[in-house]
């Protein structure tokens, strides 16, 4: 009788252990084997998702550093231990399509919310997450949905691109319905939410703005932005990328303090490359990281200064520009562990595409 207790109690004290590691979140590093060095997860995704069409999407909750993945026709996936496993998250909510931009995942810079702007022909392949990824819900679908989009959480307001349609929405409740509004999709390259009223498109004509929920628009700015605004602490970042009159891209990020009203330039422009992916926050108010065509770059001043990280892996697949983000890498970046992961599309071949993360 004592012995079964005895057996008991040690039984419950290693269940509650195990249970407790399971649940406490992310290491606060990388091991120190995968430091200073690029390392492909690829393998350790495909193990648990499968093979197959290997368009992805991804972003790192910024409260957690845990990573999501988007991958065509397999739903969400989720790794808090620093991509060495994975498990899908999103029961099943966002199904039947894939990611089709490296814009297509966001997460709040606050951290705990999450989004996906899936296309595809069958209904549910988009959503969100207000809980850190523990459960997800479907946006309403709309024609073959989803280039990608931007949301500001607050006022649950989504603006959102069409895939391979002039469509520009906007929804008031988080996708359970949506709106036409008057801009054709056309070349436009960016969208920003900083409100229920207040929106952004950008194209290679510049910033244009809204204060109305998109009924007129007037440019603010002659800024040919990319991807989404990313808003942290009342700022809103913007990457932008201009070809020069030398036939070559130049990259800056820009910034807005009134809700897109004005913007201003930070810092000086990288010459001879375009920004990707991001800007997303870092260690400090002042930290940012971003992807460009050629290497992940970060900034310990708000954007003033760049310094490269590290250059890609000499091995990635080919990728190039689009207006739709197809052919960039998506990055995201876990700032308590100091990890970045990048996915590399293949667009010669899409189910050669390949992860990879880069720790410090």
């Amino acid at each position: 009788m004592a012995k079964a207790f005895v057996f008991q109690v040690v039984l419950g004290a290693a269940f509650f252990l195990a249970s407790a590691a399971a649940s406490a979140g992310p290491t606060a590093s990388a091991p120190d084997t995968e430091k200073g060095k690029w390392v492909s997860f690829t393998d350790a995704f495909t193990k648990a998702s499968g093979k197959g069409n290997f368009r992805l999407a991804l972003a790192v909750d910024p409260a957690t550093g845990n990573l999501f993945v988007s991958r065509w026709f397999t739903g969400v996936w989720m790794s808090s231990d620093k991509a060495h496993t994975f498990a899908r998250v999103d029961g099943d909510k966002i199904n039947g399509g894939g990611p089709f931009s490296c814009y297509a995942m966001v997460a709040s810079p606050d951290g705990g919310k999450l989004a996906v702007f899936n296309m595809n022909n069958k209904p549910g392949p988009s959503g969100y997450s207000l809980d850190g990824g523990k459960t997800w819900e479907s946006f309403e679908s709309v024609g073959r949905n989803w280039d990608y989009g931007a949301v500001d959480w607050d006022s649950k307001t989504v603006l959102a691109f069409r895939h391979e349609d002039d469509g520009v929405h906007r929804s008031m409740d988080l996708g359970k319905t949506w709106s036409r509004l008057e801009p054709k999709r056309g070349e436009l390259s960016g969208a920003g939410v900083f409100g229920a009223n207040e929106l952004v498109i950008s194209g290679w004509t510049g910033i244009q703005r809204s204060d109305d929920g998109g009924k007129t628009w007037a440019k603010v700015a002659p800024l040919p932005c990319t991807g989404t605004v990313q808003v942290h602490k009342g700022i809103g970042y913007w990457l932008c990328n201009r070809w020069t009159k030398d036939k070559k891209w130049s990259a800056v990020l820009v910034a807005t303090e009134d809700k897109g009203k004005t913007w201003q330039e930070l810092g000086k422009p990288l010459d001879d490359t375009m920004f990707c992916s991001g800007p997303f926050f870092g260690k400090d108010g002042k930290h940012l990281v971003a992807a460009t065509l050629k290497e992940i770059v970060e900034s310990v001043n708000d954007g003033e200064t760049w310094k490269k990280v590290a250059d890609y892996p000499a091995d990635i697949p080919p990728f190039g520009d689009h207006k739709n983000g197809c052919g960039f890498p998506s990055l995201g970046y876990d700032a308590t562990g100091d990890v970045f992961y990048v996915f590399f599309p293949n667009m010669k071949n899409w189910p050669e595409g390949q992860l990879y993360k880069y720790a410090q």
